[in-house]
């Protein structure tokens, strides 16, 4: 009887606990020590057991254990599905998703408490919301880019298979960039025979340089300058572009477009400076320091200089860097970055017949990687801090650098704070404070590690993750050689120094400094011109801007090619905004509202596009947005307002260039934007930062 498992489970659990601690008292005390360990396990294993079965039960889930700990979920999902093909043939389909959601396995009870609320997150209604849009959105897409093209019958025969696919089911991992390559791949064969006779004839990317016919008639000879951070690769090229009688700077920065343009103004050279959002022109002026965006392709100068080569891999700008490598209007034309790229660049200047010569710098001073951490980052004192003057601390987020300038001041230092939401001026500032010596320590980003010309004697990287906008993931060596290289700016230091805040992160830091940086792969990035966005509206037949910019990022490709489309994933984004909002205007004029410079999954940036939209659909004038109360009797505690009204006004200043009939107030911008930086400025010395950061966040959770 004593055995029955009836009888077993009726036994309450409290007399089992008193059994459990008698029988503990009968053991010698190392034993005691061993069994209590293993009931802790087993009462543990029993929670989780719990918790599982009642996930289960509430989610509707299955559950897998990984060998390294992690506990998968996954379930099956149906999501509606709806889009127009015309407003009267409107369609609602079922898509079957399969969703899956991975959690670590729970250490401690408060843990298995939370593990229901953390895996509902993974099914929640809103994220199902967001899968069924998205699939809509696909769905839509595809059919608008192909439906004008197809009989009725073959449009049938797409929606029948397309409708045939989601109800067989999708992948969680078919829901990002390629979910409409899925879709595509349902009915390829439908398909593939149309699209590859359209979209080659129509684009001929491999005609691209074409498009340049000025630089294509000044038989150009092109300079490779490049190396490493701290190697002098753009010395010679800024001196030839001083010497010669016109002349073109492309930054990849505005910051960096105004510090070379005040450098000639200052050796008595006048100089524009053109960006998105300025345009500063000066009497007599010959030489032009721009963003690369803003390259005028039809305006020949002697010099052109391309800062930053490497950009050419960068996802959402690299087709500016294509742009003007194949389209730089001068005779000579000098190429300064990393050597990452070279073999591409070669191949296609070989391509189109136009001579190189390439000259590989070596670093001008060491750079060492030093043994031992700094030491606390939580001391009281400016000793305990461990820093010193001339240090660069190296963060990953704006909260984390203004909690880690936060406490070094209260530590006694001073200390210039940089990150990616100041706004130039501002950043210009915290530089000049920080190089004229005025701070003792930077904090920044990893904005630093692009044409900030900053003499940095150490570089001390607070972490070795960052969130790159899709996951937290160890830094590559790219991005560590070229933070680290800021440290010892030739002329100022002997020597550049590495460390990091914590030792577990010096192994990583020390291999990718010595790992050989990636060669660039893929081809050249290139973005549609207003003339494909015209030409493939005429193909696709329709007038919606974001179809067509889709189609063009995902549809066009070319066999053996030296260049692709861009992904284009903001401007796709903001085109949908446009089309849903402002269906009847110009194609030419959605177009150009899709090119904003801003992030089309930021909603405070998105709010003010929206605003500045409506004013262009409804033909009124739209001022420049107003000073609020707290800017102008300059309390405190508005920092992060201060730095969403900045790009408020960022983005009417772009406009004000585009439209200035409806954005009539651009010439009252410097004034606000003015203000605003020397708000911001102060209030960088008075922010009192977010306590911990963000890795001693996690750690605090982890223990």
């Amino acid at each position: 009887m004593l055995f029955d498992p009836a009888v077993l489970q009726a036994i309450p659990e409290d007399q089992v606990a008193h059994w459990r601690a008698a029988d503990l008292e009968t053991l010698p005390p190392e034993q005691r020590s061993a069994r209590a360990r293993s009931v802790a396990k087993i009462q543990a294993r029993r929670r989780l057991a719990t918790a599982l079965a009642a996930v289960r039960a509430e989610h509707g889930c299955d559950v897998r254990e990984e060998e390294d700990g992690f506990l998968v979920f996954t379930k099956q999902a149906s999501v509606p599905v709806a889009f127009a093909v015309s407003p009267e043939d409107v369609h609602t389909w079922t898509a079957v998703v399969a969703l899956q959601g991975g959690v670590p396995a729970p250490k401690n009870p408060g843990e298995v408490g939370n593990l229901s609320a953390r895996v509902g997150a993974f099914f929640a209604p809103e994220k199902l919301a967001g899968i069924g849009k998205a699939i809509s959105d696909a769905v839509a897409d595809l059919v608008a880019e192909y439906g004008n093209a197809l009989s009725q019958g073959q449009r049938q025969e797409l929606l029948a298979g397309l409708r045939s696919a989601l109800a067989r089911g999708l992948r969680q991992r078919d829901l990002g960039d390629d979910l409409k390559t899925t879709l595509v791949a349902s009915v390829s064969q439908l398909l593939r025979r149309i699209e590859e006779e359209r979209a080659q004839e129509l684009v001929r990317l491999k005609d691209y340089p074409q498009a340049f016919p000025l630089a294509r008639s000044l038989q150009r000879t092109v300079h490779f300058r490049l190396g490493p951070t701290n190697s002098g690769k753009t010395h010679e090229a800024l001196e030839a572009l001083k010497k010669a009688s016109s002349g073109l700077y492309l930054a990849p920065l505005r910051l960096l477009a105004m510090e070379i343009r005040d450098r000639l103004v200052a050796q008595g050279i006048p100089c524009n400076l053109l960006t998105g959002e300025e345009h500063d022109r000066m009497e007599g002026a010959r030489h032009t320091a721009c963003t690369v965006e803003m390259m005028n392709p039809e305006q020949e100068v002697d010099v052109a200089v391309i800062d930053e080569i490497q950009m050419l891999q960068d996802p959402g700008r690299g087709w500016a860097w294509t742009s003007a490598l194949v389209g730089a209007p001068a005779r000579d034309v000098y190429v300064c970055g990393a050597d990452t790229v070279h073999r591409r660049c070669v191949e296609v200047l070989e391509a189109i017949g136009e001579k190189h010569e390439t000259v590989h710098l070596e670093r001008k001073t060491p750079l060492v990687m030093e043994d031992m951490p700094v030491g606390s980052r939580r001391g009281r004192t400016r000793g305990e801090a461990g820093l010193q003057p001339g240090d660069a601390v190296i963060a990953f987020s704006r909260k984390d650098v203004l909690t880690l300038s936060a406490r070094y001041r209260s530590q006694g230092l001073s200390v210039a704070t940089i990150y990616g939401a100041l706004a130039p001026e501002v950043r210009r500032t915290e530089s000049e404070r920080f190089a004229s010596g005025e701070a003792d320590i930077v904090v920044a980003t990893d904005a630093i590690g692009m044409g900030l010309n900053l003499p940095v004697r150490r570089v001390v990287f607070s972490t070795v993750h960052k969130f790159d906008g899709v996951e937290t993931r160890p830094l590559n060596a790219s991005e560590v050689q070229q933070i680290a290289g800021r440290a010892g700016r030739f002329g100022m230091h002997d020597e550049g120094r590495v460390t990091t805040l914590d030792r577990e992160d010096l192994p990583h830091v020390r291999r990718m400094l010595a790992e050989p940086q990636p060669k660039m792969r893929s081809a050249l990035a290139i973005a549609p011109s207003p003339w494909h966005v015209e030409s493939l509206a005429q193909l696709l037949g329709t007038q919606q801007v974001a179809p067509i910019l889709s189609y063009f990022a995902t549809r066009i490709a070319a066999k053996g090619s030296l260049f692709e489309t861009a992904g284009l994933e903001d401007q796709i984004g903001l085109a949908r905004v446009v089309d849903r909002m402002a269906g009847r205007l110009s194609l030419a004029d959605k177009f150009t509202f899709s090119c904003a410079p801003i992030a089309h999954d930021r909603e405070q940036e998105l709010a003010f596009f929206e605003t500045c939209l409506l004013a262009f659909v409804k033909g009124r004038t739209l001022p420049l947005p107003r000073a609020a109360g707290w800017l102008q009797e300059g309390l405190p505690g508005f920092l992060e307002e201060a730095e969403f009204l900045s790009k408020d006004v960022s983005l009417y200043a772009w406009l004000s260039y585009k439209f200035p009939q409806v954005y009539r107030d651009g010439e009252a911008v410097p004034e606000l934007r003015s203000q605003l930086s020397r708000y911001i400025e102060r209030e960088l010395l008075r922010q009192e930062g977010f306590g911990m950061t963000s890795r001693e966040a996690f750690q605090r959770r982890r223990w």
